[in-house]
């Protein structure tokens, strides 16, 4: 019994984790800039074990991206500058271009993460507008918008976003998970400019197959138990069934 209580406890410390930093994006240092789009720049800082990620990358070959430290503040402070390079001026249009980057986030094999939201700051890279973005993500394939919308503001001046996953599909997830940040703009070489992609969650071992079969186990003798101690308590108060009158019997009751 001991045991199976443990297990128990073990499952809800896991269930009960708070929501925390698990990686960053923050493009580098000053020095760092490149018009390459491979860069240890491109890669996230990350805050929990056991997870792994790929590098903000641009797998379509749709836009542009570099590592830029234009016209920051602080001076010099470096970012992510994505060119969708023209053919999409609406959220709709660069979804259906193709017009993204994006990275993945993998859980190592026995852990699993649940990921509650992003936050970034986002902002025109000029005047000329629409400028936007696009946030999906691979738990429902890329369907519903997590974020988006027309940028009012332009360099140096961010957008902070918050960006809600829905419970559910992003909840206790074993495999890895893609994000697409989709952007548009009026023509080529207007760009759209990122800094401090954060995403937040947990991660948590997966109880072994042995741990939960013990649980239900659990679960199921401590209910016996407990209705076996309902019925001695009645009986030690006299409490034997219903009775019935002097004489009858069964079949007669029910004539």
């Amino acid at each position: 019994m001991r045991t199976i209580i443990v297990a128990a406890a073990g499952l809800l410390t896991i269930t009960s984790l708070q929501s925390a930093e698990l990686l960053r994006f923050s493009f580098g240092s000053t020095g760092q800039e490149t018009t390459a789009e491979t860069s240890p720049a491109y890669s996230p800082v990350l805050s929990a074990l056991n997870i792994s990620s790929t590098p903000i990358r641009d797998v379509n070959g749709q836009v542009g991206i570099e590592i830029s430290s234009a016209a920051t503040t602080p001076v010099g402070a470096p970012f992510l500058r994505v060119d969708p390079q023209g053919n999409s001026t609406s959220g709709p249009g660069a979804v259906t271009a193709g017009k993204y980057f994006e990275f993945t986030l993998t859980p190592d094999p026995g852990y699993a993460v649940s990921l509650d939201s992003m936050t970034f700051d986002v902002t025109r890279g000029g005047g000329a507008i629409p400028r936007g973005f696009v946030l999906r993500g691979s738990g429902d394939n890329y369907t519903a918008n997590l974020a988006g919308q027309d940028l009012t503001t332009a360099r140096p001046t961010y957008t902070a976003i918050t960006a809600t996953f829905p419970v559910g599909a992003y909840t206790a997830v074993e495999s890895p998970v893609t994000f697409h940040f989709y952007v548009y703009a009026p023509a080529a070489g207007n760009s759209v400019d990122w800094d401090n992609i954060v995403l937040n969650g947990t991660v948590a071992a997966v109880p072994e197959p042995g741990t939960t079969a013990l649980i239900a186990t659990g679960v199921f003798a401590l209910a016996a138990l407990a209705r076996r101690k309902k019925n001695r308590e009645l009986n030690d108060q006299g409490f034997s069934g219903p009775a019935f009158p002097s004489g009858s019997s069964v079949l007669q009751r029910w004539c």
